[in-house]
């Protein structure tokens, strides 16, 4: 049996998904996962096991105090490795870490098979000393795994040649897409009631301002007709503000802000007829694989890896601002024949490209290749 160790810095948003995706590949496979994680007050972690069905081991780690440090120390992977060797010593144990903070700068790593995934970009355009700080200590722990033989992997094209150009490494390094497992295929669209949604962090960052404002001008012509959701984490707005933007605009009622939602993919997704994500910067919209595999319609910004998501024209539309929301989302909900056909190439691509299989097996042919490295590394240190 094979234990693999995921470190996560938050049970919440598309990165605690994506390890949870695979928590639930490699139970179905016989293997062991444990989750690592720091202090998390927004999800508690009763809400995050109940999306398994089989028991989940997890050690919870206390955030440091005082900026950076855990950013320098991370989870103290090489602490929880040990102690998972010494309870486990004739298992396989690989660690897979979800972006470079769960590491640190001065994590020990010597000796322990290892993929760490990097999920996105923070702020790749941002001018604040703390934005740059970070991004310059993401790439210090990615040039320190790639001199000892750990790989790294990437959710988008984009994201990989961001940081190829920033630091110029080549080796060592693969794109794997987020990947997803759902149960039945729903049909969706009716010219009675049609529900587009915004499921993310309730931000500027993530566009929530442009559909908001998008719906607003679909609300004047069609009143009860469109409803607009969203869930999610209130990062540049209160709850309180949310709700009195919704009735300051008249829209309360037909607009509806549910809060964080736990599994808001298994929750809200089947609510909606469209998804929408106007983000000014993503990695891999894991929200827009996770709308196709429910055969629904995607409009999206042409940011980061949206483009190895959606094929304009084909399962949606790519849009730019407010009035380019509005006007695919009025076209969608009226031409019944296009919803249909790109409701049907969602699902299509869905199957293709991003089915959890896919990405499974993906990392555990990097998972197997570290453990041979790590197994080559430690018979040449006894010659």
């Amino acid at each position: 049996m094979k234990i693999i160790l995921h470190l996560v810095f938050s049970l919440h948003g598309g990165v605690a998904s994506v390890a949870a995706n695979l928590i639930r590949f490699h139970q179905r496979r016989g293997d062991r996962a444990i989750l690592a994680y720091f202090d998390d007050d927004v999800v508690k972690i009763g809400e995050y096991l109940a999306r398994f069905d089989e028991e989940v081991e997890t050690i919870r780690v206390r955030k440091r105090t005082g900026v950076g440090a855990n950013m320098m120390f991370g989870l103290g992977v090489g602490r929880i490795y040990r102690k998972i060797k010494q309870e486990h010593p004739k298992d396989e144990i690989v660690v897979h870490a979800h972006n470079t903070q769960t590491l640190g700068i001065f994590s020990l790593i010597s000796r322990i098979p290892l993929v760490c995934t990097i999920h996105g970009i923070n702020n790749p355009y941002s001018r604040s000393p703390r934005a740059k700080i970070s991004l310059k200590l993401s790439r210090m722990i990615m040039n320190r795994l790639l001199s000892r033989g750990r790989h790294i992997a990437f959710v988008s094209e984009d994201t990989m040649n961001y940081f190829r150009v920033a630091q110029s490494f080549v080796t060592d390094c693969s794109v794997v897409h987020n990947g997803i497992d759902v149960e039945g295929r729903i049909q969706k669209h009716s010219h009675n009631s049609f529900v587009i949604g915004h499921i993310g962090d309730i931000s500027r960052a993530k566009g929530w301002d442009l559909c908001l404002s998008a719906y607003t001008r679909i609300h004047e012509a069609y009143g009860k007709r469109i409803r607009f959701l969203s869930a999610g984490k209130a990062l540049d707005y209160s709850p309180h503000e949310i709700e009195a933007m919704l009735s300051e605009r008249g829209l309360q009622g037909d607009a509806e802000y549910l809060g964080l939602v736990a599994n808001a993919a298994g929750n809200v997704m089947p609510d909606l007829d469209l998804v929408i994500l106007a983000s000014r910067n993503e990695g891999f919209a894991l929200v827009l694989v996770e709308a196709m595999a429910h055969s629904i319609p995607i409009l999206a910004t042409r940011v980061g890896g949206m483009p190895e998501i959606l094929k304009d024209g084909e399962n949606g539309f790519f849009v730019e601002n407010e009035s380019d929301i509005a006007r695919r989302v009025e076209q969608l909900f009226l031409d019944g024949n296009l919803y249909a056909r790109m409701s049907t190439n969602a699902y299509r691509k869905y199957c293709e490209e991003f089915t959890l299989d896919h990405m499974g097996a993906k990392y555990e042919k990097i998972y197997t290749a570290q453990i041979e490295r790590v197994h080559a590394r430690n018979s040449m240190d006894y010659v």
